[in-house]
């Protein structure tokens, strides 16, 4: 499959007959270039900018799709690191923002980490409002780079599958397993694996959440146990393959457990990270799940 850049920033002229000469009977992934995020003109709270950049994105799907669609697979939006915050366009307003997000949020603003989730919000809500300017017809890409971010609970929570739902995305380097395409020379399909690490809405983190989640992780990376992320939101449409569920008891909202017990009722087994008391059929603890697979 070929990757082609186009320059769709502010200062393209929008021309791409060169780049239309490579189509040939090779599958394409067109890649428009935005400038995210580091290359932005104007601060990423303007709204001309934003229209601007949407302008792009429509003349790509109006000119210039319909005469490569034959050939091609989509169109990626981001190619960049899965921490935004490593190419932020930090200003004094971006500041400010992220000091009320914390208030929000109850987060603590001295926390490094807290800067990282406040720029995943941040872009994902950027990218979210650009792919509005696409086509139903033509599916969005996201190539995130995952290799920079070595914690596996924070590359979780970075990777959190609610962000960014109305992308297919690929994934270069990731500690932990997803649904997502593998992102290296090509776009390869994740490896199936009948274990789920489930992963709570984000409004329903707690502190237990981490301490619980590290320990898991150790101990699934010590016996090998491949599993892949499940975000609360898509339960129900991803448990298909699954035989295992891992969760966090402490941080299982309402709908996430009448969800889990769905996915009780479908023949799977609850694995919990903890001893905290969870009413569901099937249920056995980390300990004796990592010993006996």
């Amino acid at each position: 499959m070929k990757h082609i850049v186009l320059d769709g920033t502010l200062k393209s002229t929008l021309d791409w007959s060169e780049q239309k000469k490579l189509v040939d009977q090779e599958t394409i992934l067109w890649e428009l270039d935005l400038g995210l995020f580091d290359r932005l003109l104007h601060p990423i709270s303007n709204e001309m900018q934003l229209r601007s950049l949407g302008l792009s994105i429509e003349h790509f799907s109006a000119s210039f799709w319909p005469e490569v669609s034959e050939q091609s697979r989509g169109v990626c939006l981001y190619q960049g690191p899965l921490d935004f915050s490593l190419a932020y366009p930090w200003d004094e307003e971006q500041e400010e923002n992220f000091l009320h997000w914390c208030q929000e949020n109850s987060c603590d603003s001295k926390d490094p980490f807290m800067k990282k989730l406040y720029c995943r919000d941040a872009a994902t809500e950027y990218l979210n409002l650009l792919v509005n300017f696409l086509p139903e017809s033509i599916t969005p890409y996201l190539l995130l780079d995952a290799s920079s971010v070595a914690d596996p609970f924070e590359c979780a929570r970075l990777l959190d599958p609610e962000k960014t739902e109305r992308f297919q995305r690929a994934i270069k380097g990731s500690c932990v397993m997803t649904r997502d395409l593998v992102w290296d020379d090509e776009l390869i399909p994740a490896q199936p694996v009948n274990t789920g690490l489930f992963l709570p809405h984000s409004s329903t983190y707690r502190e237990c959440l981490a301490s619980n989640y590290q320990k898991g992780f150790c101990e699934l990376a010590q016996k090998e146990i491949p599993y892949r992320l499940i975000a609360e939101d898509h339960l129900i449409k991803d448990w298909d393959g699954l035989d295992y569920l891992i969760v966090d008891p402490g941080s299982v909202s309402t709908f996430g457990k009448r969800k889990i017990m769905g996915f009780c009722a479908a023949g799977g087994t609850v694995v919990t990270l903890d001893d905290t008391p969870f009413d569901v059929p099937m249920r056995i603890g980390i300990s004796e799940f990592v010993a006996f697979t």
